[in-house]
C-alpha cells in the first residue's frame, strides 16, 4: 500500500493529467493558465527573393530579380496563466524556411527565432511589479548572391523591468529601467570565412508610464524614457581600396557617403542619448467608434567626437540637413520642433461586432546601425473582420516613408498592399492564403540601387492544440 508521500505525488499527478488534458484545438489547462502549441505550414511564391532592383530600376544582370517557391515551418508554443498573485505571458516561435530552387538556395534559413516574456507580479495589490523580455533574431534579404548565406542578420534583446503603484482602481503608474542589446552580421561569403559584426549596441535606461482610466473603455496614457546607447564600432572600415575594388552593391544607399581616409572607406557611427516623452488619450468613445490619440517627441544628442577629430562646429540644428559626408553630417542631432514631433492617431470603427476598419497615423525616431537615425512617417489603412464565424478576410494598405539622417542621407517610401483571407475549417485548424504587393522607391530618384518590387502569394495552415 502507498505510504502518505507516495499517495499525494499520486494524486497530483491525477490532478495534473485531469487538468492538462484537452481536445484538439481546446489547448491544454496548465497550472490555472492555458498552453497553446500550434505549428504554421506555408508556401510562398516571390516574384524578388533578394529583393533587387530588378528590371524595373537596373538594367544590370546582378540587380535581377529572381522568383521562386519556398516552405516556411513556424513551431510555436504560448502559455498565458493568471492568478491573484501572477500573471504569466510567454511565447517562442521558431522559423524554418527552405527554397526549392538551388538557385536560391542561399537563402535558406534556419535561425529566426522570437521569444517574449512578460509577468506581472501580484497584479492586484496597490504596489506590484513587471518584468519583460524579447530576444529576437532575424535576417534581412540581401543582394550578397555570391554568399552563403545572403541575409543581414540581426539579433536584438530588451529587457525591462519596473515597479507598479496603483492609487486606485482605475489608475497605473509604472517606474523602471530597461536594457537592450543589438547585433548586426554581414552575410558569410563563399570562401568558408566566419561572418562578422558589422556592430553591436548597448543601451541602458529608465523609463515610466502612467494609464488613469476614467471611463471603463477609455483611458489617459502617458510614457517616458532616457536612455543611453553606445556602439562597439564608432569607426567601421567597410573597405580598403589596397584589397581591391570596391563592391557598391554591398552596402546599397550606404557607399556612396562613406567618407575616405588613406584609401579606406570609414562609417562613422556615433554613441548617443535618447528622451522620448508622449501622452494622450486611447479608448472605445462611442459603441462603433475607437480614437487613440498620442503626441509626443524624441529627442537624441549624438557624441562629441567619435575618434578625437570631430567637433559641433558647423553641426545642423533643430532641422537643418548638413552636407552628405561631412563631419557635421556624422554628428547630426536629432533636435528641435517640429523635426522631434512624434503622434499615433488612430481611429477605428465596428461596422459590425466582428468587422472593423482602422485608418491611422505613426511618426516615431529610431537610432540606427549605419547612420545616425530614421524618421518615420507612417499611414495606415486596414479592414478586419469574421464571417459566418468561420472566415477571417483582412485587405490593408501601409505607406511608410523613412528618412534617415547622419552621415547615410536619404529617404525612401517604403509601401504594402495586402489581402488575406482565413477559414477556421475545424478547432484545431485554419487554412489561410493571401497576397501582397510590397515595394520601395527612392524619394527623389537618387538611389535607385535601393528600389525594389516584390509579389508574395502565400497558402498554408495552421495547427493548435
Amino acid at each position: 500500500m502507498p505510504t502518505p508521500s507516495l499517495r499525494s505525488v499520486f494524486f497530483l499527478m491525477a490532478a495534473w493529467s485531469a487538468e492538462a488534458a484537452a481536445d484538439p484545438g481546446d489547448h491544454i489547462k496548465v497550472a490555472g493558465g492555458e498552453l497553446t502549441p500550434s505549428v504554421s505550414l506555408m508556401t510562398t511564391w516571390r516574384s524578388n527573393n533578394y529583393l533587387t532592383p530588378g528590371a524595373a530600376f537596373s538594367s544590370e544582370d546582378r540587380y535581377r530579380a529572381i522568383p521562386g517557391f519556398s516552405l516556411q515551418v513556424s513551431p510555436a508554443l504560448k502559455l498565458k496563466t493568471r492568478s491573484r498573485y501572477l500573471h504569466v505571458d510567454a511565447g517562442a516561435i521558431y522559423d524554418a524556411r527552405k527554397y526549392f530552387s538551388e538557385e536560391l538556395s542561399n537563402l535558406d534559413r534556419f535561425k529566426n527565432v522570437n521569444l517574449g516574456l512578460g509577468t506581472v507580479i501580484l497584479p492586484e495589490s496597490v504596489v506590484g511589479a513587471k518584468i519583460g523580455s524579447t530576444y529576437r533574431i532575424t535576417g534581412r534579404e540581401t543582394e550578397a548572391v555570391n554568399s552563403d548565406d545572403a541575409y543581414l542578420q540581426q539579433t536584438m534583446s530588451r529587457t525591462q523591468a519596473s515597479l507598479t503603484v496603483r492609487p486606485g482602481s482605475s489608475m497605473e503608474i509604472d517606474v523602471g529601467g530597461i536594457f537592450d542589446i543589438k547585433d548586426i552580421d554581414t552575410p558569410q561569403p563563399v570562401d568558408g570565412n566566419q561572418q562578422y559584426s558589422l556592430n553591436s549596441s548597448a543601451g541602458y535606461g529608465v523609463l515610466g508610464t502612467l494609464s488613469w482610466k476614467f471611463f471603463p473603455k477609455t483611458a489617459l496614457v502617458a510614457s517616458f524614457e532616457r536612455s543611453t546607447f553606445s556602439w562597439d564600432n564608432n569607426t567601421n572600415v567597410l573597405y580598403d581600396r589596397a584589397d581591391g575594388p570596391v563592391d557598391t552593391s554591398r552596402y546599397p544607399g550606404v557607399l556612396p557617403f562613406v567618407i575616405e581616409s588613406d584609401g579606406k572607406g570609414v562609417l562613422y557611427v556615433p554613441d548617443g542619448k535618447l528622451l522620448h516623452a508622449d501622452g494622450g488619450i486611447r479608448g472605445r468613445f462611442t459603441d462603433k467608434l475607437i480614437i487613440g490619440a498620442v503626441l509626443g517627441f524624441t529627442r537624441i544628442i549624438y557624441d562629441d567626437a567619435l575618434d578625437g577629430s570631430f567637433n559641433k562646429e558647423d553641426r545642423a540644428t533643430g532641422c537643418d540637413v548638413p552636407k552628405r559626408g561631412t563631419q557635421a553630417a556624422v554628428e547630426d542631432d536629432l533636435v528641435g520642433f517640429p523635426c522631434t514631433l512624434t503622434g499615433n492617431f488612430e481611429v477605428g470603427y465596428d461596422i459590425t461586432k466582428d468587422q472593423r476598419v482602422t485608418l491611422g497615423y505613426l511618426r516615431e525616431h529610431q537610432d540606427v546601425f549605419f547612420t545616425n537615425y530614421v524618421t518615420m512617417n507612417r499611414t495606415y489603412l486596414n479592414y478586419a473582420g469574421k464571417v459566418a464565424n468561420r472566415l477571417q478576410p483582412a485587405v490593408g494598405f501601409e505607406y511608410n516613408e523613412q528618412a534617415y539622417q547622419g552621415q547615410v542621407q536619404r529617404t525612401d517610401g517604403w509601401f504594402r498592399l495586402r489581402a488575406d483571407l482565413t477559414w477556421k475549417a475545424v478547432p484545431w485548424m485554419d487554412l489561410t492564403g493571401g497576397t501582397w504587393y510590397t515595394g520601395r522607391r527612392s524619394i527623389g530618384g537618387d538611389f535607385p540601387e535601393v528600389e525594389y518590387d516584390d509579389v508574395n502569394i502565400h497558402m498554408g495552415a495552421v495547427f493548435s492544440y
